[in-house]
């Protein structure tokens, strides 16, 4: 009877032992098949992620080629301002160069002016003279 007592007891305590053991190995198995789904989301991810990064790649590349544009742009530009400032210095130059020869063309005709002034006023003189001689002679003719 004892002994039937202490099988009995030991077939529970081995009964509870294996439900136990079940217990362990179905939440083993449950954590495997949640690590297995979060693993194959973390890859799905991974894909997505992948994808993404590599459109942003293409985008980056095609923005580094329009700024590359816009810089070949922009240093043309450049390029030509600098001609043109060149050009502008020299035309500069010229009208300078024009305006200090009507400067002098300018002093050339004023002193032109005033050797007529004083032709014209010797010519009158002369006339006056000529005028007054002509009336003496006239004046002794009679």
């Amino acid at each position: 009877r004892n002994e039937g007592r202490q099988l009995r007891t030991k077939l529970h305590n081995l009964q509870g032992l294996i439900e136990a053991g079940e217990r362990t190995r179905h939440e083993q198995l449950k954590g495997i098949q949640e690590q297995t789904s979060s693993n194959e989301f973390a890859r799905v991810e991974i894909i997505r992620l992948k994808s993404h990064i590599s459109e942003i790649e293409e985008e980056v590349k095609i923005k580094e080629e329009k700024i590359e544009e816009v810089t070949n742009s922009l240093n043309l530009l450049d390029h030509e301002h600098d001609k043109l400032r060149i050009d502008c210095d020299k035309k500069d130059e010229e009208i300078d160069r024009l305006k200090k020869h009507l400067n002098e063309l300018t002093i050339q005709q004023n002193q032109l002016k005033s050797e007529l002034t004083k032709l014209n006023t010797i010519e009158l003189t002369s006339q006056n003279h000529l005028a007054t001689k002509d009336k003496e002679l006239n004046y002794l003719r009679q």
